[in-house]
């Protein structure tokens, strides 16, 4: 006996109108709670008005029950000799003469005294407006106060979700970049071992597969670097005091011990002043700073790199320019580069992997060091120069 599964497989439109619904759903929970709140808030400001003008009613009512008493208890007095004023008994009302076309909120005192009437003051009148006046701004205040935190706080709120959402994503991608960017040494360095086990090889082609290895190692070592050095940062924990580096010598060791890495390519070390310059730093950091960005110019630039490297001064801090021969950095993209988790290379016309941390560790160290890091690149011309600022130290050596 056999049984058959048929698979349940949702319609291709279907499918997509579900994946859309998933994607945008807390929108509409979103955009539904605010309406919720704006109803809530105008049922309140409602209710709250229609309750300010029935205590209004109210009290006018009373009024003109007190009134309609005293004018009874008056009328039938005939010994009273009623004159025109403000009443001893109640100040709240006046009696006045009557005339023809007087107003209906009147009372004759009958039946003894119909020539006179009582009526509510009218400054008793004023003060029961403006009372009433007074708590209706009020409400109109408040409403309009409580409606514009509901804007506010949805608009923030949503930029919150969003925000949150879009790091979720971005996220995402570097752990997969990084995942890339770990795996594809490792994959290396086992290609690598595994001809070295299975030829024999001669003295110079063993020395070649080691420098391969070598190699797939230090981007190991660098991407290892970056990932301490982002956690050093996002948990603001100090890696160290700054020391006195000599500038000029210290690019010359570091170049020379990284040319291994560095291949294909043309480099120029230019140093514009003579005498040494003594700088504030951390030897790690600068190292991690520098690794990046040629880093950055070795996956962007195309066969045949021409880095260029010049130091100078610019007022009292002193600066090295780093600049390749790459396709350049468009500028709104100038400051994309430096933001973490970012990585614009859809837009680039160089398609690269990378975690996209880079550059944003680079800069964070260069500003823990009192420095800074720029990139300055026009439109239309290749090449990329970063600009790296740095604090010199209190007496240079010549």
């Amino acid at each position: 006996m056999t049984t058959s599964f048929k698979s349940r497989r949702l319609d291709p439109k279907r499918r997509t109108v579900s994946s859309a619904l998933k994607r945008h759903l807390h929108h509409f929970v979103f955009i539904l709670t605010i309406l919720s709140l704006a109803a809530l808030l105008a049922w309140w400001t409602v209710f709250i008005r229609s309750s300010i003008r029935s205590q209004k009613s109210s009290h006018l009512g009373l009024l003109k029950k007190d009134m309609k008493y005293i004018a009874l208890l008056l009328g039938s007095d005939p010994r009273l000799s009623p004159s025109p004023g403000v009443l001893d008994q109640d100040q709240r009302f006046e009696l006045i003469l009557c005339r023809d076309g007087d107003a209906p909120n009147m009372l004759f005192l009958k039946p003894h005294w119909p020539e006179y009437c009582i009526r509510i003051r009218d400054s008793i009148i004023a003060r029961i407006e403006a009372k009433y006046e007074r708590q209706n701004f009020m409400l109109v205040g408040e409403a309009a106060f409580f409606g514009l935190v509901l804007l506010l706080s949805s608009f923030f709120l949503y930029r919150f979700i969003q925000l949150e959402r879009r790091t979720g994503r971005e996220v995402a991608r570097f752990w997969e970049r990084t995942a890339h960017e770990i795996k594809t040494p490792i994959t290396g360095i086992k290609a690598f071992l595994q001809n070295l086990k299975s030829r024999s090889s001669d003295a110079g082609e063993l020395a070649r597969y080691v420098d391969m290895a070598l190699k797939q190692v230090s981007k190991q070592e660098q991407l290892a670097d970056n990932i301490v050095s982002g956690f050093h940062l996002k948990s603001r924990t100090s890696s160290g005091k700054l020391e006195k580096i000599r500038l000029k010598e210290y690019l010359c060791e570091y170049f020379r011990k990284s040319a291994l890495h560095i291949v294909d390519a043309s480099l120029h070390l230019d140093f514009r002043n003579k005498s040494e310059i003594a700088v504030l730093a951390q030897s790690g950091s600068l190292k991690i700073i520098l690794d990046n960005i040629v880093d950055n110019a070795i996956k962007y630039c195309t066969p045949g790199l021409d880095f260029a490297v010049d130091t100078g001064r610019e007022k009292k801090e002193a600066v090295v320019k780093l600049r390749d021969n790459g396709p350049g950095i468009p500028k709104k993209f100038r400051e994309t580069v430096f933001q973490a988790f970012r990585h614009p290379d859809r837009e680039l016309p160089v398609k690269r992997q990378g975690t996209g941390m880079g550059l944003y560790i680079a800069r964070q160290m260069a500003r823990r060091m009192g420095g800074d890091l720029r990139v300055s690149s026009e439109d239309g011309v290749r090449g990329s120069e970063f600009v790296l600022v740095l604090q010199t130290a209190k007496s240079n050596a010549a």
